[in-house]
């Protein structure tokens, strides 16, 4: 397995380029096999010039909605599907009545006092990392559940949950693609480890060293791949 990077979204880091992402790439490839069994290997692009058509979509104007001036085909293909209300307004106001907030972006976009204004029981994952979305302790005043990528405070939302598994199932099924049905598929069986008995605001979702994570994940896979476990 190949853990390519060109170093400009490095965990924990930001763009810091190829030679500072190396390390970081061989703690993936040492987490390959440590959790999954699969030999991998680091490669660190020295370039972020892109081909053909992949677009990074930073947008700091706000709300997607259809007839924003400006949007690229990229955007109006979001715009067209989401956001069926229109609104056209920030961020904050977005959240305000929301069951759910999902950030994936930025430290610090939001306050505790967003939060607040979020419906009862509201939902919180701010994975932005190493600073989240909003401060945890103050979303944690307001929301019944943080999330965060941070190995500090409860629920922590970390890639090894799923690669190790989803490509050690990949792998046994011998699939050449992924499709949604196995990332569904790999998300209930993570769900799955944590009993009913252990659900709770503070545990949403196993940790990273529970031993029925990585099996499970890449079982789910390599069933929804209509594959078989391989010999080893």
């Amino acid at each position: 397995m190949a853990v390519v990077t060109d170093g400009s979204a490095v965990l924990g880091l930001g763009n810091v380029g190829p030679y500072a992402a190396l390390p970081v790439m061989e703690g993936k490839a040492a987490l390959f096999k440590r959790f999954a069994g699969i030999d991998a290997w680091p490669v660190c692009l020295d370039t972020q010039d892109p081909d053909a058509s992949d677009v990074i979509i930073c947008d700091d104007r706000g709300a997607v909605h259809q007839g924003r001036p400006g949007l690229t085909d990229s955007l109006r293909w979001v715009a067209e599907r989401t956001n069926a209300g229109g609104y056209d307004g920030d961020l904050a106001g977005a959240v305000r009545g929301a069951d759910v907030f999902i950030g994936v972006s930025a430290p610090n976009i939001l306050t505790g006092d967003d939060v607040a204004a979020m419906a009862a029981d509201a939902i919180v994952f701010a994975l932005a990392n190493p600073v989240p979305e909003v401060n945890p302790d103050a979303a944690g005043e307001h929301a019944t559940v943080v999330a965060t990528g941070r190995s500090d405070y409860p629920n922590q939302i970390n890639n090894v949950l799923a690669f190790p598994g989803v490509f050690r199932g990949l792998l046994d099924a011998q699939s050449r693609a992924i499709t949604d049905d196995m990332l569904v598929a790999a998300a209930r069986a993570l769900a799955g480890v944590v009993s009913p008995a252990e659900l709770g605001p503070h545990y949403i979702i196993p940790s990273v060293f529970h031993p029925d994570v990585t099996p499970a994940v890449a079982a789910a896979v390599r069933d929804a791949a209509g594959g078989r476990p391989s010999a080893s």
